[in-house]
């Protein structure tokens, strides 16, 4: 088994609910965000192809790693 320098045991049975919880909360931001940034580029009379591309998918990939690592800090 892998030991921490302070002898303790790792919490193994959060990593599951860390896992899918994170996973939950990641996916729903992503849909939620592909859904608003091109509304939010029609109410500024932009394309909102240019939204649904390379800007969406770097907002959602940037709040996914924050989801997964407020959820591992929060819970282990």
């Amino acid at each position: 088994m892998c030991e921490s320098p302070s002898g303790a045991e790792p919490p193994w049975h959060l990593f599951g609910p860390v896992v899918g919880l994170s996973l939950f909360g990641s996916s729903t931001t992503a849909t939620v965000l592909a859904s608003l940034i091109p509304i939010g580029f029609i109410l500024l009379n932009v394309d909102p192809a240019l939204g649904s591309g390379p800007i969406a998918t770097a907002l959602q990939n940037a709040i996914s790693i924050a989801i997964d690592f407020l959820f591992a800090l929060a819970l282990l």
